[in-house]
């Protein structure tokens, strides 16, 4: 079995590996935020340091002092007429405010949105929008689906494959303006993967599909909706 020695006290590395590991180091600072680090600060001078303070910022996705009750919606799809006919159920008012919409809650609750709002479904834009515009003023938080990401990709010009709805997507937001389709894709790669709420307590078991009478059937499966309070 091989054992593992020791390196003599005093003894020398070699200059190539200090000089291995600082190339190394530089190259890998260049690509720190595409890894996911949403603030890199790089101090260059020994000088820079002086003053310098370490303050500890929660994690932006404990919220773990924010309790319910949660309206927890998933699976939206594009299906903009379902998502508002939930909201109503649910007791939100909806407003149209020009080409956006105003959302008002009841007391104390907040929509959650768990991903997948776009594909599929006839109205992409609008469900975008109303959501866009809920996270905004504070009304509902979001987290991506594996839709919402692929269409980031895209609309920032990477090249993925064109299946499983985003043909809807792409062809509903051809004729809006670039600064639009810009802000969808820094709202989506904005969203946090996921949050802990309410203390860290799980509600545990699945969302159930809303049931909307005699509406016709949704595209794409259509809203889910769990209340937690």
């Amino acid at each position: 079995m091989p054992v593992a020695q020791s390196r003599p006290c005093g003894s020398s590395f070699g200059i190539h590996v200090i000089r291995n590991q600082s190339q190394q180091l530089r190259r890998s600072l260049r690509g720190l935020e595409r890894e996911g680090f949403r603030h890199v600060h790089i101090f260059n001078d020994p000088a820079d340091l002086e003053g310098l303070e370490i303050e500890r910022q929660p994690l932006w996705n404990k919220l773990k002092q924010k309790h319910g009750p949660f309206d927890i919606i998933g699976d939206v799809h594009g299906c903009f007429d379902e998502m508002n006919t939930l909201l109503h159920q649910l007791g939100y008012t909806v407003e149209p405010d020009g080409a956006d919409f105003r959302v008002t809650p009841p007391d104390g609750r907040k929509a959650i949105f768990v991903g997948d709002l776009v594909d599929r479904g006839p109205k992409i834009t609008e469900v975008l929008r109303l959501v866009m515009g809920m996270v905004k003023a504070g009304t509902a938080f979001c987290a991506p689906g594996n839709h919402d990401v692929k269409l980031m990709r895209k609309l920032r010009g990477t090249e993925v494959k064109v299946t499983h709805g985003l043909a809807d997507s792409l062809a509903q937001l051809e004729h809006e303006a670039p600064e639009f389709k810009a802000q969808i894709a820094d709202f989506i790669d904005d969203l946090v993967s996921h949050y802990v709420f309410d203390e860290g307590r799980s509600p545990g078991g699945r969302p159930r599909r809303h049931e909307r009478g005699n509406a016709r059937p949704r595209i794409g499966g259509g809203p889910l909706v769990r209340t937690v309070r």
